[in-house]
This record gives C-alpha cells, structure tokens and sequence, in this order.
C-alpha cells in the first residue's frame, strides 16, 4: 500500500514539474570598464612625441585626443604667417607677377591681365592666414581616413580616433619644429631678399632637404621631388610606424608592416606632388 501511494505521489510531482513554465537564468551583463584617463598632458604630449615616443603613444593609444594638436597647429601656422610677413615683408604684387610669367612660359599662354595679377596677389596674401586653418584639419582627418584604411588591411584592432590622434600629435610635433627651424634661418638671412622669395619656395630655405640644391628658377618637377626628400618628412614616418604599433591593439603588427604603409602613401604623395609640378603648377 506504502509503495502505491510513493509511486502515485511521485507521479504527481513529475506532472506537475512537466507543467512549469521553464526556468531561463539572466546571463551576466559585463559591465564598460571606464576608459582610463590621460596620464601626459597636451604640452607633455607635443614634447614627449619627439623625445620619448613610446611613451607618449602608449598614453595616446589610452587616451586619443585630436582637437588638441590641431588648434596648436593652427596656432602655430599663423604666428609663423605674422612673423613672415613682418620680418620678410614680401611683395606679393611682385611674386605674383613673376609666377605668372614663369607659368605663361611654361605652358605657352599669354600673361593675365594686371588687375588679375593684383587679386592672385590678395588671394596669396590672405590663404597665407586662412590656409592652414582650413588645410590643417582636411589634412588631419582625410590622412588619417588613409592610414586607417591601410591598417584594417593589416587587420589591426584599433579605432580611427586612435589613427587620428598619432598622426595629429606626431604632424604638429614635426610642424612646430619646422617652423622654429624655418624662422631661425630666415632671421640670420638678408631680409632685402627674402622679400623676393616665393612662398612655394620657403621649404628650401630650411638646410633639411634636397632643395637647396635648386636654384630658385629651376625646373619644378625636380624642386617637388627633392624637397620631398626631407629629414624631417623621414622623421614624422618614423613617428608614425612607431604610432601605429602602440596602437594597433594586436602583437601581429610590427614595424616593419605599418613601414609598408607609412612608406607607400609617401611615395604615393611625392608621385602627387611631382605630377601637379609637371602640370605647371607650383612652380
């Protein structure tokens, strides 16, 4: 009697556990760890990429930031476009001229009329303030669109922001001590020539590349390629390969991989230039 009663009880618990809705436990939800904040500021940062750039893109690839390097760049363009102008004071009337005969020469076109000449002057003389402003943040971000295209080709595990962020701090670093450079070499030069010098030609002013080996009037294809071959263009890639591995977020990427890609759009840039130089332009 015992042993029916036990089964009758026991299949009225099966019946019962079979009617239950069925239990489903919550997965468990990993909290966002918060992003850990900068450890170098934006001073230390402009430093620290030339002197220590290990370090600085180690705090970089924990912490990107853009804005920064591109309003000292900024800042910096335009305090060099007042220096130029009040210790250089060019003719931009004469400059002007002269490029345009040299480009009327050139192409086999007749020179533009004066009151054309006086506005590519105007035009010369206020990009030479505007310019940077609007071409230092294009540059930053449509670089940087490149560089991130040719490292998700390495398969790195990185951000664009982060991309962003190295070539930013790493082209304003290499900017500022261009122009502390450039305005040391103009200050020690004759300022009644430097008001005759075009202002495409100002890089080879600066004892760091191959076109100070060219004269002023030489050709300009040849100009363009060897005031490409500058230290300090040498110097911002080797900034970027280091870069580019601090924050590619995967052991995979070494050196001589982000090499590869820092070097092809160089090249892909000198190309550039020379093929606009031989258009006419520039010269």
């Amino acid at each position: 009697m015992g042993t029916i009663t036990r089964i009758k009880y026991e299949g009225e618990m099966e019946n019962w556990a079979e009617s239950q809705p069925p239990s489903y436990e919550l997965p468990t939800v990993k909290q966002d760890q918060p992003s850990e904040p900068a450890r170098i500021g934006p001073a230390g940062r402009l430093i620290g990429v030339v002197v220590s750039p290990g370090e600085t893109f180690a705090d970089i690839n924990r912490k990107p930031t853009w804005l920064a390097p591109m309003l000292i760049g900024i800042a910096v363009s335009l305090l060099f476009a007042l220096f130029y102008n009040w210790w250089a004071r060019p003719n931009y009337d004469k400059l002007a001229r002269l490029q345009a005969e040299q480009q009327s020469a050139r192409l086999g076109t007749p020179a533009p009329p004066p009151e054309t000449l006086a506005l590519t002057a105007k035009i010369t003389k206020i990009s030479f303030y505007a310019g940077p402003v609007l071409a230092i943040p294009i540059v930053d971000f449509a670089v940087a669109g490149i560089f991130a295209l040719g490292l998700l080709l390495l398969s790195a595990n990185t951000t664009y922001k982060k991309i962003l962020s190295v070539y930013a701090w790493s082209s304003c670093a290499i900017s500022l001590l261009t122009v502390i450079l450039l305005s040391a070499v103009l200050l020690v030069r004759d300022r009644e020539t430097l008001s005759e010098v075009k202002l495409q030609d100002l890089p080879t002013l600066a004892p760091t590349n191959l076109g100070v080996l060219i004269q002023s009037s030489g050709s300009a294809v040849l100009k363009a390629l060897a005031t490409s071959v500058d230290l300090f263009s040498i110097w911002l890639a080797i900034l970027l390969i280091i870069g580019f591995v601090a924050i590619s977020g995967t052991k995979k990427i070494t050196k001589s991989s982000t090499a590869s890609v820092v070097v092809g759009v160089w090249v892909v840039w000198i190309l550039i230039k020379v093929g606009i130089a031989s258009l006419g332009f520039g010269g």
